[in-house]
């Protein structure tokens, strides 16, 4: 094997795996929320800032996190900043939203629509998969690779 096709294969398997890992546990996660998750309504308290520096672009993104309130199963008051954010506001301020969490589990929340639970599955398997499968291909079909 060539140290282009080790290359090819160390950084697909890797780069592959962690995404692909990253979409099977957003896979467990959105199945257990969808057989034994709490639906309720929540209210959207505000936005979380934080900012991505472009190095490239020289310029600085601003993404906004929704942050959630809603009393939970237990009858406790919860207060959550989502990990998903945006660069615009997608809910506004006060906005009810229907949401899915885990019960004794709140940080889990979820709103409830398709992108909300399904995004963060789908997209590191579509881009992890694909790279773990390349990288496969090179490995078991000893397929030239050519690194410059």
């Amino acid at each position: 094997m060539t140290s282009g096709q080790l290359t090819f294969i160390a950084l697909g398997l890797g780069i592959g795996g962690l995404f692909t890992a990253f979409g099977i546990y957003n896979l467990v996660v959105s199945l257990r929320l969808a057989g034994t998750g709490v639906r309720t309504e929540a209210i959207v308290a505000g936005h979380q800032k934080s900012e991505s520096y472009d190095d490239e672009t020289r310029s600085t993104t601003t993404f906004l996190h929704p942050i959630l309130e809603f009393t939970d199963q237990a009858g406790r008051p919860q207060r959550i900043v989502l990990d998903e954010a945006s660069d615009r506001i997608e809910y506004a301020e006060s906005y009810p939203v229907k949401i899915v969490y885990l019960p004794g589990d709140p940080p889990t929340v979820r709103i409830d629509t398709f992108s909300g639970r399904w995004l963060w599955v789908l997209l590191p398997l579509a881009v992890g998969l694909p790279l773990v499968a390349a990288a496969l291909a090179v490995w078991v079909g000893n397929i030239p690779v050519k690194m410059n």
